[in-house]
């Protein structure tokens, strides 16, 4: 990977991740995103906050030009399997995972004795 940083998300948490590249993603392209990862929802959150401030109908096509481009990019990356950022599964994602590979306890039924 080359060290050439081609964005960086602010997460939730305030913390500042550098996604790094090389992609094959262009930016004019128009493409259908998934929003999986952590990092992708928190760019779609940068997303709702740009648009709020934006100016003109021009203003919101470039905001959702330059975010769905950043999200291609970590579907890119994701998808490749490569790990230059720490790409998390959402928390609901990791709980069904979690689920499918738990394996389910027998319930018994209680007894339950009555006294005289």
């Amino acid at each position: 990977m080359d060290n050439e940083i081609l964005f960086t998300v602010e997460k939730w948490t305030g913390e500042i991740v550098d996604i790094y590249g090389p992609t094959n993603e262009k930016y004019g392209n128009e493409k259908v995103i998934e929003v999986i990862s952590s990092l992708e929802h928190d760019i779609m959150h940068e997303r709702r906050n740009l648009i709020a401030g934006a100016k003109s109908d021009y203003h919101v096509k470039e905001i959702m030009k330059e975010t769905n481009w950043k999200i291609r990019v970590l579907n890119e990356q994701r998808k490749s399997n490569v790990k230059n950022t720490t790409v998390e599964l959402r928390r609901s994602q990791r709980i069904k995972d979690k689920k499918k590979n738990e394996v389910k306890k027998k319930r018994h039924a209680r007894v339950v004795k009555f006294v005289e």
